[in-house]
């Protein structure tokens, strides 16, 4: 008898628990997601430097103007460094590390080294494209494989 008691105990208290879990679900669904979207502080060029992480595919003068670095590459390696890390690729069955490829206004310039030819106070901004993008931008027959690296300059008149 003591058996029994203690299995419907047990029942009963799966059914509350699952009954909690209901009342729960349901109460969230009633109130359904926020129409206001959260506002969210904007993000800054030394937040990204605590952090250690990009917040997104570019760098701009700005930012790179705050960090003083000794030349282009400099910039990007201590402000976006997954730029400049190398794709892993399959050639045939063997994995490949492959660097992305520097474009200057458009036009593909080289590889990397390139970084370090280009006067910072040219830089307008830096955007990395993931191989896929690159792709699309500039064809197969690009140097993407390890993706790229679109230097925009400033504009002279």
């Amino acid at each position: 008898m003591a058996n029994i008691n203690w299995s419907v105990g047990m029942k009963t208290k799966a059914a509350c628990a699952t009954a909690v879990i209901l009342v729960c679900v349901g109460c969230a669904a009633a109130n359904g997601p926020s129409l206001e979207p959260i506002p969210q502080p904007p993000l800054t060029a030394a937040k990204m430097r605590q952090t250690g992480t990009a917040r997104s595919d570019l760098l701009t003068a700005t930012e790179l103007r705050e960090v003083r670095p000794l030349t282009t590459l400099d910039g990007v390696r201590r402000l976006r460094p997954e730029f400049i890390r190398p794709t892993v690729v399959l050639n045939g069955n063997e994995p490949a590390a492959v660097m992305p490829s520097v474009f200057l206004n458009g036009v593909y310039a080289g590889g990397l080294d390139v970084l370090e030819t280009i006067p910072l106070d040219a830089v307008e901004e830096i955007r990395f494209l993931r191989p896929s993008r690159a792709y699309d931008r500039w064809g197969f027959s690009c140097r993407c494989s390890g993706g790229a690296i679109q230097v925009t300059t400033k504009r002279t008149n």
